[in-house]
């Protein structure tokens, strides 16, 4: 389809796919998935904060796994 084409189809899908191997898109990827706040135990008095996925788990996910992101 070429490189204008595919942007075109990819922006008007509601649905996008993200396999493991990913680079840059991987980096992007994590920010976009946002964080969340925990407590390793209930004595913990503060919360900690991570990536819901970091980059290196994106990158490094089984080949036989994909990301599924509805818009």
């Amino acid at each position: 389809f070429g490189q204008y084409n595919a942007k075109t189809i990819l922006n008007n899908v509601n649905v996008k796919c993200y396999f493991s191997g990913l680079t840059d898109e991987a980096d992007r990827l994590e920010r976009v998935l946002g964080k969340y706040s925990y407590k390793e135990n209930k004595d913990d008095k503060g919360y900690k904060t991570r990536s819901l996925m970091t980059s290196d788990e994106i990158q490094t996910m089984d080949k036989n796994k994909i990301l599924v992101r509805k818009h």
